[in-house]
């Protein structure tokens, strides 16, 4: 039996393949569709008529209507649409930024007259991305997608059929999975010392295995393992100043970043470094 999903106006699927959609019928009336995993789809119209559509393992749907008012429910039962053949999903692009790399993938199945891409971030569950209709059926959708540093998605389609006011889904394809690497993780070390009766002077330079576009530099009072809060953050250099009372110890540690328009991805800490008297 073929999962079954609604014609969708304002629709919300749930991670566990629920999906409850609101649309106006034909009449223009307010009409709410809700699709269990197993296929079956319970439309509830604006009157309170109800209208559950059941797949049968023998290729029959049975629809069941109750109306309003204790009337007794009416029962027909008629063939099934056919699922559509399992999608192809394909790279056929790369583009790259400072914190991602984006990929084009098209999606391409025998009699689809539309596309479901679910994702996957970090080995977690697949959830709802993105659905896509092709025009004419069975003709390929192309979709863009952005894998960000320190992640690896994971994307995979499957392709529906509509049947009256539901689609009948194909299986999934297999999926597609890129990794990009993590911003490298800085170091620091100190690249001058000045003195004076009451405090030092240390100038830090941060490094990393990236291009980084800045450093934040964050520093702890209390100990290597004590709680740190932000001192500085610098663009397009690698240079800190700092300075210390002469009489104590400070520790310091950094996170290089990159960023590209609203967006900022920031490596993981670097190793603590202590400067004392």
């Amino acid at each position: 039996m073929q999962p079954k999903s609604t014609a969708d106006n304002t629709s919300i699927t749930s991670p566990d393949g629920t999906i409850v959609t609101a649309k106006l019928d034909a009449d223009g009336k307010a009409i709410t569709i809700t699709t269990a995993p197993d296929g079956t789809a319970t439309t509830t119209k604006s009157d309170g008529t109800v209208v559950v559509e059941k797949v049968n393992p023998n290729g029959t749907v049975v629809v069941t209507e109750t109306k309003p008012g204790g009337t007794t429910p009416t029962t027909t039962v008629r063939p099934v649409v056919t699922a559509p053949g399992v999608p192809s999903m394909t790279q056929n692009g790369v583009g790259a930024s400072p914190i991602a790399a984006g990929y084009s993938f098209a999606i391409s199945g025998a009699g689809a007259e539309g596309y479901e891409v679910f994702k996957s971030t970090n080995s977690g569950e697949y959830a709802f991305y993105n659905r896509m209709a092709a025009s004419p059926a069975g003709s390929s959708v192309t979709i863009d997608v952005m894998v960000y540093r320190g992640e690896t998605s994971s994307y995979k389609a499957r392709a529906y059929k509509k049947d009256g006011e539901a689609y009948v889904y194909s299986d999934f394809s297999s999926p597609q999975t890129k990794t990009l690497s993590a911003l490298g993780i800085p170091t620091i070390s100190i690249g001058g010392v000045g003195a004076d009766e009451n405090s030092y002077g240390f100038l830090f330079i941060m490094s990393t295995s990236d291009e980084a576009h800045g450093y934040q530099l964050f520093r702890s009072t209390s100990g290597a393992n004590g709680e740190y809060t932000l001192l500085e953050q610098i663009n397009n250099t690698n240079e800190f100043s700092v300075t210390i009372p002469a009489d104590q110890t400070y520790y310091y540690k950094a996170k290089a970043f990159v960023t590209d328009g609203q967006t900022t991805i920031y490596s993981d800490f670097s190793a603590v470094k202590a400067s004392r008297n």
